[in-house]
């Protein structure tokens, strides 16, 4: 293995990013690697590590998304096996009948087990038949607890969808805002390995491992 001051990958450039800045913002910083730095990098560390930023808090927030559905479909699983379970001690076998012929003739383990967008698109159509069958009678405190995780788990579903969305909009930025990045730092390391000493140059700028 040997040490390059080229980083490759996300993970090396980032991590050049950083150093950078460190060292172009250290009191003791050297004039020459501030003055090249200014002139061929310019903007485009600053603007790469903010964009860097925004997509770690928006990878944080979908992470956290994730585990609000997570948890809301665990609630609307119990919602609905408790909704069942009254309905057979409301009504027995026929009214279990007649709600599962609202599911399509699903059982609810079907339902429960479904990926999250078709759990949430067959409750809507079933609570649409239902509002519809008037003179059923239905274990009404159930019923609105199964409505109420429904409509929970239908609104993180969507949160969710909404910054994946914008996460992969950030991460396509970025990626044009790394290239540009990248390109003019490996112009900088060349360019002060020619003015400046390339054994200070490696004491003050990350390195990175190769294979020889």
């Amino acid at each position: 293995m040997t040490r390059t001051l080229l980083p490759y990958g996300r993970v090396q450039t980032s991590s050049a990013a950083e150093g950078l800045q460190l060292a172009i913002m250290a009191p003791s910083a050297n004039a020459v690697l501030v003055e090249r730095e200014a002139k061929i990098i310019g903007d485009k560390r600053a603007r790469y590590l903010d964009l860097l930023s925004r997509v770690r808090a928006s990878w944080s927030k979908v992470a956290e998304a994730v585990d609000a559905l997570s948890a809301s479909n665990e609630r609307a699983d119990a919602a609905i096996s408790a909704f069942i379970t009254a309905c057979k001690l409301k009504g027995g076998a026929a009214l279990v009948a007649e709600i599962r012929s609202m599911w399509g003739g699903l059982t609810p383990t079907k339902v429960i087990k479904s990926a999250y967008s078709t759990q949430l698109y067959i409750m809507d159509s079933f609570l649409e038949r239902l509002d519809a069958r008037t003179t059923l009678k239905l274990p009404e405190d159930r019923l609105a607890e199964m409505r109420a995780e429904h409509q929970t788990m239908k609104i993180c579903h969507l949160t969710l969808e909404q910054l994946q969305s914008a996460h992969a909009a950030l991460v396509k930025e970025l990626e044009s805002t790394e290239r540009e990045f990248l390109e003019a730092y490996r112009l900088l390391i060349r360019d002060l390995i020619v003015n400046w000493d390339e054994a200070e140059l490696r004491a003050t700028l990350r390195t990175f491992e190769r294979d020889a």
